[in-house]
């Protein structure tokens, strides 16, 4: 990937920092401290000369953007849907890393 916005926190920050390509752009947004900061590895990032920004949250205009680009086809979004029922597959294949992206439950 050549950025990221990582706005879920806990160990999603380290899958986020894997997927970046070298000088890849990590955005830290919201409240993503805690635990997920101890488990970052710096190593990896200075290796891979990551771009690590934070920002405490966005703008309504910035999430419309946001939403503009990717309807306009400017970034691709990464999720895959599954059926409210199916929720323990989604998180297993979440823990065992077969989602890239977002798993989105449809009730």
């Amino acid at each position: 990937m050549d950025a990221v916005l990582e706005i879920v926190g806990a160990d999603t920050v380290n899958e986020s920092l894997r997927s970046l390509r070298r000088e890849g752009r990590l955005v830290l947004v919201g409240n993503v401290g805690g635990r997920s900061i101890e488990l970052v590895r710096p190593a990896m990032s200075i290796m891979r000369e990551h771009v690590i920004l934070g920002s405490a949250a966005f703008a309504r205009s910035e999430y419309l953007e946001a939403v503009r680009m990717i309807h306009e086809g400017i970034i691709e979004p990464h999720y895959r849907t599954s059926p409210l029922e199916r929720v323990n597959d989604a998180y297993r294949d979440i823990v065992e890393g077969r989602i890239l992206g977002r798993a989105v439950l449809v009730p």
